[in-house]
């Protein structure tokens, strides 16, 4: 049987670019909040060097093959009473992730999905991670009976070998032989083998803790998923192949530029205190009556203030607010907390909502926590693509894109 290691997410410092070349803090773990300085310090030098302005990056996502699939005109659709709208997510309200470990030269691992394009691949995107030098052979295999035929696609010899070092880096982007054709709406299989007779430490392919059978970004209706069944990992100790039953890591990319795939790499905290306000920015695609929202919330000692929702719209008017949570409601594990708003309000395809989470008197030691999902693969292929993404602020008025994470949330129609 495949191991299943959980990987506890120790230290992370979240950042993005403002309007500006700056880089915010949004987020710290509690072993990251006394490194502060010296990891922003860092990181700002890492990400100036590859966007000189947030207009750069932003019109590099928004100019997108992915972002271009999408609906040009509203979506008329029959919305019923509890209908919800939102990315629903929530690695079954666990930490860390999981893996389908290598332990043995002849064991292998694969990524299962349905192609929803046809064309030529490029290249694919993983997360592995593995000893220094560890070399393994990755490529395309069609589908025999739910596994890997075993026969693989494209120019000979079918593979790429690719040398995978202990740290997730550009290592992890594998350029794929010429001739690999896929066919929309068939199942395939991203298959990962050692090309070593022999090593001494394992070989990782990360993966989520549990299995939830969608893709985040549904170019035909981005306000939802796409569902699949067949998207799963797989192992194979030598004799036959086993079902994982995990949420694969990964994106595959066309030789036209067009990628599909599971881009989240991590289920993560932002911290809501004092004058830090995070939460939701949402586009959406047809009309919604909402009467109820919901997050994925913690909170951490005992906050000395209520949790706020407020819902802005574009030009920051705000449109309904109230109390969230009160500190007796949440606990220290997270979970899904929801509450009704004031009013339905009505939600007009084409305009820009934010749904924000705050808590104005709280402090650092004891802050609340929203939950969601970032670290993508591809910055296009999230919930909605760049018409949904997380935010973040600390007035109320400027606020930041982050086209790398969505929260899970629900917005709950009448």
């Amino acid at each position: 049987m495949a191991s299943i290691v959980i990987i506890g997410i120790g230290v992370s410092l979240f950042l993005v670019l403002n309007d500006g070349n700056e880089i915010q803090e949004s987020s710290l773990s509690d072993e990251s909040k006394q490194n502060n300085t010296q990891s922003n310090t860092e990181s700002q030098v890492i990400v100036t060097k590859i966007f000189s302005t947030q207009d750069e990056y932003e019109l590099n996502l928004e100019n997108s093959k992915n972002a271009n699939l999408m609906p040009n005109k509203p979506i008329n659709k029959g919305v019923s009473s509890g209908h919800v709208f939102g990315f629903i997510v929530d690695n079954n309200l666990q930490g860390g992730m999981s893996v389908v470990k290598l332990s043995y030269p002849y064991e292998k691992s694969s990524v299962r999905f349905t192609s929803q394009f046809s064309g030529e691949l490029a290249k694919v995107h993983l997360y592995l991670e593995g000893h220094e030098n560890f070399k393994a052979k990755i490529g395309l295999q069609e589908d025999l009976l739910g596994f890997p035929s075993g026969q693989w696609l494209g120019q000979s010899p079918g593979y790429s070998e690719t040398i995978v070092n202990l740290e997730r880096s550009e290592n992890d982007i594998i350029q794929l032989p010429e001739n690999i054709f896929l066919k929309e709406n068939e199942i395939y299989h991203i298959v990962i083998e050692p090309a070593v007779d022999s090593f001494d430490e394992d070989f990782y392919m990360l993966t989520y803790q549990t299995n939830w059978n969608i893709y985040p970004f549904n170019y035909m209706d981005p306000d939802t998923t796409l569902e699949d069944n067949s998207i799963n990992t797989m192992f194979f100790d030598g004799a036959s192949w086993q079902v994982h039953d995990k949420w694969p890591i990964y994106v595959i990319e066309y030789a036209d530029g067009r990628t599909e795939g599971q881009p989240y790499s991590l289920m993560a905290p932002w911290v809501i205190l004092e004058k830090s306000m995070v939460g939701q920015t949402v586009r959406p695609f047809s009309n919604y009556d909402i009467s109820e929202i919901a997050f994925v919330v913690s909170l951490e000692g005992n906050p000395s203030d209520n949790l706020y929702y407020a819902v802005y719209d574009e030009n920051n008017n705000i449109l309904r607010n109230g109390t969230f949570a009160t500190p007796d409601d949440l606990f220290t594990k997270k979970v899904w907390h929801q509450v009704s708003l004031e009013s339905p309000l009505s939600l007009n395809s084409g305009e820009l909502y934010r749904f924000i989470l705050s808590s104005p008197g709280t402090d650092l030691d004891n802050p609340y926590k929203i939950y969601g999902h970032e670290f993508m693969l591809d910055r296009s292929l999230g919930y909605g693509s760049v018409n949904h993404h997380l935010t973040k602020s600390s007035d109320g008025l400027r606020w930041s894109k982050w086209y790398d994470a969505d929260t899970a949330f629900k917005l709950i129609t009448k």
